[in-house]
């Protein structure tokens, strides 16, 4: 694999990779990763240069639809918004300062214990931040520590939950339960054979991620990556995504 960097006068800057197996040109276009032209090592730097000016009006619009939809999944802060966590509830406010700091209580929100962090900065900034501004920026990176301290204290304890309910539950199965053939070490195989003691969901390690592209991944040595905003999502839907990397354990 040969890589290149062009800064293109209209787009930017482009990477131009030549890959054995290439037979053509293509155009990825990444939210974080930016522009990548794929291309075939026979093929000229020249040649995918002019593929990617005759598409550029195209590649634009793509360009401009990510930034939107990249815009609209990021956080509003402000003083008018909250944000609600598996754990926590966050609030914003201002004071006279000229630091962005958190402050933690804990108290009962509809039933449930839950710690209230108030996310305080300058009271010279405005009430609703510009996304992308200087002043979002700092919000976001306070944010982000909050959000990655969840993450690291909830989620792990939550796999290894769910792991030892799903070992439960198949564990209870029968010849009857009609699991499909699959192999060698699939739960079919395991269950009706010596082996019922095995763990079948047993993972390495859990890592914590700030991913861009995926939810969650399962690597060949059962090691789980989960993305640490999974815990700004609804309980169900952090459920799902872990019982679907604890599968690939197996599957």
């Amino acid at each position: 694999m040969i890589k290149k960097e062009i800064v293109h006068p209209v787009l930017g800057r482009i990477t131009y990779i030549k890959r054995i197996g290439n037979s053509h040109i293509r155009i990825t276009i990444n939210p974080s990763k930016g522009i990548i032209v794929s291309l075939p090592p026979f093929s000229s730097y020249s040649a995918a240069q002019i593929f990617v000016d005759s598409n550029i009006e195209q590649i634009q619009r793509i360009k401009e639809k990510q930034r939107k939809n990249q815009k609209d999944r990021y956080n509003a802060y402000g003083i008018n918004n909250l944000i609600e966590t598996l754990s926590f509830r966050i609030s914003f406010a201002k004071y006279n300062s000229s630091k962005v700091v958190a402050k933690i209580i804990t108290d009962i929100v509809s039933g449930e214990q839950k710690q209230i962090i108030t996310i305080w900065y300058p009271d010279t900034w405005p009430d609703s931040l510009q996304y992308d501004s200087k002043e979002w920026k700092a919000i976001n990176y306070v944010y982000l520590a909050i959000i990655r301290r969840e993450a690291k204290s909830v989620l792990p304890l939550r796999t290894a939950k769910i792991a030892a309910l799903m070992e439960e539950r198949v564990k209870s199965f029968n010849s009857s339960s009609g699991l499909l053939p699959h192999k060698p070490r699939s739960l079919n195989m395991l269950l009706f054979s010596d082996e019922n003691e095995r763990s079948y969901f047993k993972f390495n390690t859990i890592t914590i991620k700030n991913n861009k592209t995926n939810w969650g991944s399962c690597s060949t040595k059962n090691n789980i990556n989960l993305n640490m905003h999974l815990v700004e999502l609804k309980e169900e839907l952090v459920d799902f995504v872990i019982t679907h990397e604890l599968c690939h354990l197996v599957y």
